[in-house]
């Protein structure tokens, strides 16, 4: 009816081999009585295929090679100071405080490197869903106490802009207590001293539909252009500091999981706002675990 059209399709050769092809198809009139005919243009795609399974092997290739250079630095870096601490304590006489010292030092580092292996399993191997009502605003509350220790350290101001009504999602609560603190997280580490995070959470609408607004806003340093095309990037990140660069990644899975939406806009050296779409609680989505 459009007088075009276009699809691909597999040719067989003599021999029975198959050749994708895309094929295009007009409509045309042609000489003095307008006979109307049909133009059709046939095109092997044999090199284009390989040329795209060639890119996806290459950044399959890039993937694990971030992967791998995350995880030794992750590992290594403990494991160093738990080799030097453990060297220090077998070869030289300590008091009792300097041996207390090393071994409370040789558990932490233990315990990151550990921590390493359970994100990185967590992420190759993620755990079911169990969906349940979440009451969304204690969750907040709750998951900012896991980061007073850093938010009180940078002297970070916290302001909080919440609904009047009670904000009731229906998910896996753990997921969305991971989500929160990944976001959170990352704007703690965005801010010098004396910055702060914006936390609002309401309701809204998006394409005709009430959804629950969630966004964190901070004044740090923001995020590079060319950066913001990779921030969901697994194993991708702009700066070092605890992590590896999964968090985002993970962060828009369980956003994603949720029949959700993330966004993330930013200024270099004003700030970066991510903001989440979520359906109401009352909607009982049916997202796959």
């Amino acid at each position: 009816k459009d007088n075009y059209s276009k699809g691909e399709f597999t040719l067989l050769t003599k021999s029975g081999a198959g050749v994708r092809v895309e094929m295009v198809a007009a409509i045309v009139k042609w000489g003095s009585n307008g006979e109307t005919l049909a133009c059709t243009f046939s095109r092997d795609l044999t090199e284009r295929i390989q040329l795209e399974e060639n890119l996806i092997n290459a950044d399959r290739l890039a993937v694990m090679g971030r992967m791998a250079a995350g995880i030794a630095h992750e590992i290594n870096n403990p494991l160093g100071i738990i080799m030097t601490n453990a060297g220090e304590l077998v070869n030289h006489q300590h008091t009792v405080e300097e041996i207390n010292e090393g071994l409370k030092s040789i558990e932490r580092n233990a315990v990151r490197a550990a921590k390493t292996i359970e994100d990185l399993l967590s992420f190759t191997r993620p755990s079911p869903m169990k969906k349940e009502f979440i009451e969304l605003i204690p969750l907040i509350d709750e998951s900012l106490l896991f980061l007073k220790h850093r938010i009180e350290e940078k002297n970070i101001k916290i302001e909080n802009q919440y609904s009047n009504r009670p904000i009731t999602l229906w998910g896996d609560e753990k997921m969305i207590q991971q989500l929160l603190i990944n976001i959170m997280i990352n704007a703690v580490q965005a801010l010098k001293n004396d910055g702060k995070i914006t936390i609002k959470a309401d309701f809204a609408e998006s394409f005709g539909d009430n959804v629950i607004l969630l966004e964190i806003k901070d004044n740090g340093v923001g995020i590079h252009n060319d950066d913001i095309q990779k921030i969901f990037d697994p194993f991708y990140t702009s700066r070092k500091e605890g992590g590896f660069g999964l968090g985002l990644y993970i962060s828009k899975v369980i956003v994603e999981k949720h029949n959700g939406n993330i966004f993330i806009r930013s200024d270099l050296f004003k700030g970066t706002v991510v903001t989440i779409l979520l359906p109401c609680g009352m909607e009982k989505t049916s997202a796959a675990a």
